[in-house]
């Protein structure tokens, strides 16, 4: 990486990473939004989204963010699927913020 991208990194804020939801019927979805920002002077490359389970899928249209400009990554959590998680469903995001290269967005189900 050079010099300046060093001395201006990109720097990836979330507007949460703890999302709660009622528990859902099995035919029933619901859709969650979490807005990705990149506060940092660098553009922020979001490289990977992982989704552990069933339960979740997860769509995030901009994957390269400039400075100051923000996305809406949509989490989709599946009804059927989810009485069979154990644990907490979550989504992983990588990324090339150097200070927080792994976010993770917990899932909560009220049960």
């Amino acid at each position: 990486k050079s010099e300046s991208w060093r001395m201006n990194p990109p720097k990836a804020e979330l507007s949460a990473t703890e999302l709660t939801i009622q528990p859902l019927n099995e035919k029933e979805k619901k859709t969650l939004s979490v807005v990705v920002k990149n506060a940092g002077k660098s553009d922020l490359e979001i490289t990977d989204l992982q989704v552990f389970n069933p339960a979740l899928g997860v769509q995030l249209k901009k994957r390269v963010l400039k400075p100051g400009m923000s996305s809406k990554m949509k989490i989709t959590v599946y009804g059927e699927y989810l009485k069979k998680v154990k644990g907490i469903p979550r989504v992983l995001m990588i990324t090339n913020d150097p200070n927080r290269s792994k976010i993770i967005v917990n899932v909560n189900v009220n049960r």
